[in-house]
């Protein structure tokens, strides 16, 4: 059986790591691990989930769970506290066996070694440096998106304007060892996803809200082939959120926070896009999912502004939203789905 689970972002008794057990006309959401300003959550193929969040008294936790993937049950295992805080993005290194984490707040990539769900020690870091034109948003290098994709990590900066990527024999050190594309001047680079062929990047900008495809050269560098806008004619100031490809009928979709709605952009044998559907949502679409069983999208809006949290349901191949409802501070949409065929 195949479980899904939300985050919620808020210090109350009732936040933290939610179950959606899906049907197509409803769902039933269980607090299965209480946490207070949870940030991310990320599962290891052995079925170890681990969680980031922060501390009130200052600094981050990481907690580690075992996920029973027959029920569906966390089972706690430790926790760790560290000194950083501003957590935007976190992601398992299978090959380093360890977390990457994006500490947005303090202009750093940090790796965390683990194993098992135990947690140890801050094992490397790097600081990014550099700005951008959008004062509010790029006083400073904030990077937004890291993970270990085709034999490199990559890193997305909305601060910078810039995207990094490092081979593992490079991976930490000195900032002038990571190669830096630099993007348009406030384009505010926010997530990034490669075609399962390895040649072709595309990476979301959340302040320009478009998607750029961008090709690899012989020498390791990108350039750029194509940009799409993501916001349709008159849509008021938006910030796009997160990218979510589905492979097998070579498709993307992202989310445009404010206009509310997500991009359906179709993806051609040469890596190229062009443009689909609009699915018009009720709130500001943080998170979303692809769910290939049903082929449908289960999304996240973001408590903001007057946007309520909430989850959704969209038919895909209808094109219509099957069901809504009330989700208090709904944050990360993600698949309970581990490779470990084993159980404890």
């Amino acid at each position: 059986m195949t479980f899904y689970f939300c985050n919620t972002f808020g210090n109350t008794s009732t936040d933290g790591i939610y179950r959606i057990d899906l049907g197509r006309n409803d769902s039933r959401e269980t607090l299965a691990a209480p946490l207070k300003n949870l940030e991310w959550a990320c599962i290891a193929p052995n079925g170890i989930l681990y969680a980031v969040g922060q501390e009130e008294s200052g600094g981050s936790y990481i907690q580690s769970f075992y996920l029973k993937q027959l029920t569906g049950e966390l089972f706690f295992l430790e926790k760790s506290c560290f000194p950083w805080r501003g957590i935007s993005h976190m992601s398992f290194w299978e090959q380093g066996k360890a977390l990457l984490i994006a500490v947005y707040g303090e202009q750093m990539v940090v790796s965390v070694d683990v194993a098992e769900g135990r947690i140890g020690k801050e094992s490397g870091r790097v600081i990014f440096k550099g700005n951008g034109p959008v004062v509010s948003r790029q006083e400073a290098s904030h990077p937004h998106f890291v993970k270990w994709m085709q034999e490199e990590c990559w890193i997305a900066d909305l601060g910078a304007d810039a995207v990094y990527h490092s081979s593992e024999s490079q991976l930490w050190g000195n900032r002038d060892n990571w190669r830096i594309e630099q993007q348009p001047r406030g384009s505010g680079p926010r997530f990034l996803e490669i075609h399962p062929l390895g040649k072709i990047v595309y990476l979301v900008t959340e302040l320009s809200n478009e998607l750029i495809v961008l090709e690899k050269n012989s020498d390791g560098g990108l350039k750029e082939k194509q940009r799409v806008s993501l916001l349709p004619a008159g849509a008021r100031k938006s910030l796009s959120s997160i990218l979510c490809p589905d492979w097998t009928k070579g498709r993307l979709f992202v989310g445009v926070r404010g206009a509310n709605l997500i991009r359906e952009l179709v993806v051609e044998q040469n890596g190229m896009i062009r443009e689909g559907r609009i699915l018009q949502t009720l709130g500001w679409p943080r998170s979303f999912l692809y769910l290939k069983q049903l082929d449908c999208l289960l999304i996240a809006d973001e408590e903001f502004a007057e946007s309520t949290g909430r989850l959704e349901l969209f038919d895909l191949c209808e094109g219509k939203r099957l069901w809504e409802k009330r989700m208090p501070r709904a944050y990360q949409i993600y698949n309970g789905e581990y490779n470990d065929e084993t159980e404890r």
